[in-house]
């Protein structure tokens, strides 16, 4: 029980510090959730972020560890690993504690843990809050070009 619940519990405490940290990049996702660029960045990075990444790691620790299974048919599961009770084991059991494995026959694996899903969450908070605001700024710029031309273009006029 302690393999799924604390490690859990640790990382939703991760993920209540960093909005309370963050708080101005939160609130500006949360007010801007209705527009297009902040629901269309979080809908396209999150699912991409955990695919990504636990595709990857799985693939890294495979070939580190000379891992090379075959799946002969699809399974999801939801798995701990009883590691040493040490330092090293309680940071392994922190991290990848529990799982939700997807085995894609016949060579694909996937791993969300707690970790994995939180980080992904506020990086995609993150990523959204930037997006969203460089497409503000560009608008700004465009305005502000237009102004300037208009302007510009009375200058022009009046000199005539």
């Amino acid at each position: 029980m302690a393999y799924i619940v604390l490690p859990s519990l640790l990382w939703l405490l991760v993920l209540f510090l960093s909005v309370t940290v963050a708080k101005s990049v939160f609130n500006y996702v949360k007010k801007s959730w209705r527009k297009k660029k902040i629901l269309l960045t979080l809908a396209l990075y999150l699912p991409i972020h955990l695919f990504v990444y636990s595709l990857s790691l799985e693939k890294l620790l495979s070939i580190i560890y000379g891992l090379d299974e075959i799946f002969p048919y699809t399974q999801f599961l939801v798995t701990y690993t009883p590691f040493p009770l040490n330092p090293i084991g309680l940071a392994f059991t922190l991290l990848f504690d529990p799982s939700l494995d997807l085995f894609i026959s016949p060579i694909y694996y996937l791993s969300l843990t707690p970790f994995s899903i939180i980080t992904a969450i506020i990086i995609s908070i993150i990523v959204s809050a930037n997006v969203g605001k460089i497409i503000e700024l560009f608008k700004n710029h465009i305005k502000v070009v237009r102004q300037i031309a208009l302007v510009q273009q009375l200058w022009d006029f009046n000199v005539t």
